[in-house]
């Protein structure tokens, strides 16, 4: 039977969950950052780039973007390019070292509220090493998740040591950590349901206090509760991230909930083809629901079934249920099925199922060889180390994990996008093209590829046709600043610059913050001979994004037309620092007029 852990195996728990964490995501450190959102949360988001300043601190605290209100996790990727700058490895420690601080946290708030070392201790490895968690803590992007996650365990935490040593300081400390975790990830709006549980199962208040009174004792909980589903569903829908009735109807979101909760089962009893994107079904897979259907209600009704001598069965299995409901796609964010994010903290009611279920079945063992037992368990947790450092690998880089999903999902426009905007980036543009076109092959109206596609175009020399494009782009969606911003670009290059100007002002109208349409705003003007105009562009330009290349190759070389050749000089000292490489014309011409007697 198993007992509460001894100080020194205690230790040892501690000390192979650390060891076996790091070396399931070891990899980790060497994946670059992902094209997909890595760019909006961390690489291209100047305020982030800047690190920790006052500025970014206020930003943090007063921004939509994104679709999110999450303060904490912005601050968290300032601190990071703080310290490490933008080398991806350091972004990827502090996610792996966020993920290591809840796996213990995890293993001595399951011990302490059970007493149930070894239990507990496989409930956090399986939360540790489980493949399907490698999404939350291989994209940096899904900080919010290990962030959030770590606050969450936190409550839990300290919501053990609250009924144990009750009080106002100990249910603030509950209230605080629950704030500061919804600070990083509104997902955890579901808590104070998870904290009702546990009275169940494993603190057994119920029946001591009283249904009622435990629910009134969490009211209080609501109130940054309340406040963060508000904030959020304001926040989305300012980004237009929730899907209209029309785009997904509410027969498709019930099934493919149900589906989704189904699929997620699966994927922890056989994580394998894994992906970082599922396609929306537009209309429920009726047999795939179905099947669904049955397994839930099947495990619901054995979970009520065996409440009473197993609670741990109805709790784990409600945990699960109900942490799932804010992503289950009834309110539809985004067009994914479903994310392996999404289980990071579920799973957790799922792995204390089976920890459990596994300790009662191997009763008779554990007594004979408690040993032989831990042995076995190590071992067996060995394919799933092997799983998540095959998954970590995916994660790579962009185009890995984007071919990976295409392989797995079969073909799919966003994915395909995702691809062809990772090769665009890398001035591939043979191949961006290619598959820019096979979006477009399948959706027509997708704009982000016709948009991208027409820039590709002008970077190629093909102006003529990227105009065309550009321009129905523009007739498609005439409020879109990038659309706007890149036909100026396509008319800049065919010569037409007064054209080109109104586009580029009428971009910055749209989106003042656009440093692309103004550094190119302030080429044409330098084209026109308005230097002036062009320099004080440039000098807004670069302060709303202090690293952009353009605008200091631009500043450059409106500097080099002034006649401040010291001054040009330092913007190319610049461009080096950052990586960079300025021109080859640049350079000539300010070498030819720095030999000039």
């Amino acid at each position: 039977m198993d007992s509460g852990c001894t100080p020194r195996a205690r230790l040892a728990v501690l000390a192979l969950l650390a060891l076996g964490t790091t070396a399931a995501f070891l990899p980790l450190l060497q994946n670059d950052f992902i094209s997909c959102d890595d760019a909006a949360y961390v690489t291209a988001n100047p305020h982030v780039r800047a690190g920790l300043t006052w500025d970014g601190f206020r930003w943090a605290w007063s921004t939509l973007h994104s679709g999110n209100w999450h303060p904490l996790t912005w601050l968290s990727h300032m601190l990071d390019v703080q310290v490490f700058g933008m080398r991806p490895w350091g972004h990827h420690l502090s996610s792996l070292l966020l993920h290591v601080a809840s796996t213990l946290l995890l293993f001595r708030v399951l011990e302490r509220m059970t007493a149930a070392c070894g239990r507990s201790a496989l409930v956090a490895a399986l939360f540790a090493v489980h493949p399907l968690h490698v999404e939350s803590v291989a994209w940096v992007a899904e900080r919010k998740d290990v962030l959030g996650g770590l606050f969450f365990v936190l409550t839990l935490w300290a919501y053990a040591r609250s009924v144990r040593a009750p009080g106002w300081r100990s249910q603030f400390v509950v209230w605080l950590a629950l704030t500061l975790g919804l600070l990083c990830k509104p997902m955890l709006v579901t808590t104070p349901f998870v904290l009702l549980l546990l009275d169940r199962w494993p603190l057994g208040r119920w029946a001591a206090q009283g249904f009622r009174r435990l629910v009134l004792e969490k009211v209080w909980l609501l109130l940054p509760v309340a406040a963060s589903c508000a904030v959020t569903l304001a926040a989305q829908a300012r980004a237009a991230a929730v899907s209209s009735l029309e785009e997904f109807s509410l027969g498709a979101r019930v099934g493919n909930a149900i589906h989704a909760y189904g699929a997620y089962l699966l994927a922890t009893v056989l994580p394998l083809r894994l992906s970082f994107f599922y396609p929306h079904p537009v209309a429920p897979r009726i047999p795939e629901v179905a099947f669904s259907l049955l397994a839930l209600a099947a495990l619901t009704a054995l979970a009520l079934q065996q409440r009473a001598p197993r609670p741990y069965l109805l709790c784990g299995w409600l945990f699960y249920l109900g942490t799932l409901v804010p992503v289950s796609g009834l309110v539809q964010v985004g067009v994914q099925a479903r994310a392996d994010r999404y289980t990071y903290i579920p799973l957790i009611g799922i792995f204390v199922m089976l920890s459990w279920g596994a300790a009662e079945l191997l009763g008779p063992v554990t007594r004979r060889a408690p040993r032989l037992v831990v042995a076995a368990g190590i071992l067996a947790m060995l394919p799933c180390v092997a799983l998540t450092q095959r998954q970590v690998r995916l994660w790579r880089d962009s185009e890995t994990l984007y071919l990976h999903a295409f392989d797995v999902t079969g073909h799919n426009a966003l994915v395909a996008f995702f691809l062809a905007r990772t090769l665009d980036q890398g001035h591939r543009d043979a191949e961006a093209v290619q598959w820019y076109g096979r979006v477009l092959s399948a959706s027509p109206d997708y704009l982000p590829a016709q948009i991208r596609l027409g820039r590709v175009l002008v970077r190629t020399g093909q102006a003529e046709e990227a105009r065309a494009r550009l321009e129905r782009a523009v007739r498609q969606d005439p409020e879109n600043a990038l659309a706007q911003a890149s036909l100026g670009a396509a008319l800049a290059a065919l010569g037409h610059i007064p054209e080109a100007i109104a586009r580029f002002e009428e971009a910055l109208r749209l989106d003042p913050a656009l440093v692309e349409a103004r550094s190119k705003l302030a080429l044409a003007l330098a084209q026109q001979g308005d230097l002036a105009g062009a320099l004080e562009h440039l000098r807004r330009a670069i302060e709303v994004d202090p690293d952009d290349p353009e605008a200091r190759q631009h500043l450059a070389f409106v500097l080099l037309l002034r006649g401040d050749y010291r001054s040009a000089w330092e913007q190319v000292r610049v461009l080096r620092r950052l990586g960079a490489a300025p021109p080859d014309s640049l350079l000539r011409l300010l070498s030819e007029k720095m030999a000039e007697p």
